[in-house]
């Protein structure tokens, strides 16, 4: 009651019609791309929820279900690995999660990640199994086109004698890319070099002048461009320009330095060869 003593309505369980809570759970698995599916193992019967259907690209009204006609959908070089993962989940009575490929039958592949459970009667005999299908194609592609974005700036990087760095200042996490590794001659299982360590990556007069342009950076925000000498244990020192840049949260409070390193080694080699030359 409210204190006016008029009756206050519950709107957060709304009366809905049994048709009504089916189509809305449909609209949801279609929306997220999540089917549903169950199986009576008494009876062998497979039920597919609609987007399943969708997800498969087949007709609700055509072939009736079982487990070897759903498998028959399976992109034949997955086919033992999704079946292992089912047996073995009955035997263990345990659920499974395994992502596989569906080859359709206009020949499209998808990817598609599968979740399920099963309920045992006392004898551990299993009694119906249900789980989720839910198409991850997207997620995939994106993936490998990430996987094949990092691919060509790790080559880019290697060819232009140029590598990246990052300080999670919050977390104090530092990472080096495996071109900066090469320029520095570390070994790349090592993690990256910190405090005081990184000082003895540079001969004095240039560590001066880069850890003065760091902490202006994390003091005031000015991107920096140092040239600096780095000292390696070959002796085969190497030049190279440090670009420096801050990020802050909405307080202003540094939380994260990154950058590059570039070798210019052989350029100032260059420089310093034809400054020889017109003064010989």
């Amino acid at each position: 009651m409210t204190q006016s003593g008029e009756h206050q309505t519950d709107r957060t369980h709304p009366d809905l019609t049994l048709e009504e809570l089916v189509r809305d759970m449909q609209q949801a698995q279609r929306l997220a791309k999540v089917g549903s599916w169950r199986i009576n193992h008494t009876t062998g019967d497979l039920y597919w929820s609609e987007e399943v259907y969708r997800i498969f690209g087949r007709d609700p009204q055509g072939t009736p279900l079982d487990y070897e006609t759903f498998l028959s959908f399976v992109h034949p070089d997955d086919r033992e690995a999704v079946n292992e993962a089912w047996t073995t989940s009955l035997e263990e009575r345990k659920p499974y999660a395994i992502v596989h490929r569906m080859r359709l039958e206009d020949g499209t592949v998808k990817y598609v990640q599968e979740l399920a459970d099963t309920e045992f009667d006392e004898a551990g005999n299993p009694i119906r199994s249900y789980g989720s299908v839910q198409d991850i194609s997207e997620r995939i592609d994106l993936e490998n086109k990430l996987k094949r974005s990092l691919h060509l700036l790790r080559t880019a990087q290697e060819i232009s004698k140029v590598g990246q760095w990052e300080w999670d200042i919050v977390n104090d996490k530092h990472s080096w890319s495996e071109e900066i590794y090469q320029i520095y001659g570390r070994d790349s299982r090592l993690p990256p070099a910190v405090k005081p360590e990184l000082k003895t990556i540079f001969t004095e007069e240039s560590w001066i002048r880069l850890d003065e342009a760091v902490q202006r950076c994390l003091r005031d925000g000015t991107p920096y461009k140092c040239e600096a000498e780095v000292l390696r244990e070959n002796g085969n020192n190497r030049w190279i320009i440090a670009y420096g840049y801050r990020e802050t949260d909405l307080l202003g409070n540094p939380t994260r330095l990154y950058g590059f390193v570039r070798d210019v080694s052989i350029s100032k080699k260059f420089q310093a060869d034809y400054i020889k030359s017109i003064m010989s």
